[in-house]
């Protein structure tokens, strides 16, 4: 069981679903970052099949942040929310 400080879940998707998703950034000494995050319903095999997955790129520049779908056909309004992004070391 995993506890978010807002309460105890059973499992990391039923965590998602109830509280979403805090990212986190940290910067190369250069200011910029990028990365990816891969996510489906995590119960069935959906994502094997019917590609009901979802593959997020994320780039930051030194000053923007931006998100963008690269992979899958998952529908987007059932993915976990990225609730807040968090840019670390930034002065």
């Amino acid at each position: 069981m995993l506890n978010r400080g807002q309460g105890w879940c059973k499992s990391v998707t039923n965590c998602l679903e109830r509280y979403g998703v805090a990212l986190h950034v940290y910067p190369a000494a250069d200011g910029k970052a990028s990365g990816s995050w891969y996510t489906d319903d995590g119960v069935s095999f959906e994502h094997e099949t019917d590609q009901a997955f979802l593959n997020f790129k994320f780039t930051y520049d030194g000053q923007n942040f931006l998100s963008e779908v690269v992979g899958g056909q998952w529908d987007l309004a059932k993915a976990p929310k990225i609730e807040v992004v968090y840019i670390h070391n930034v002065d």
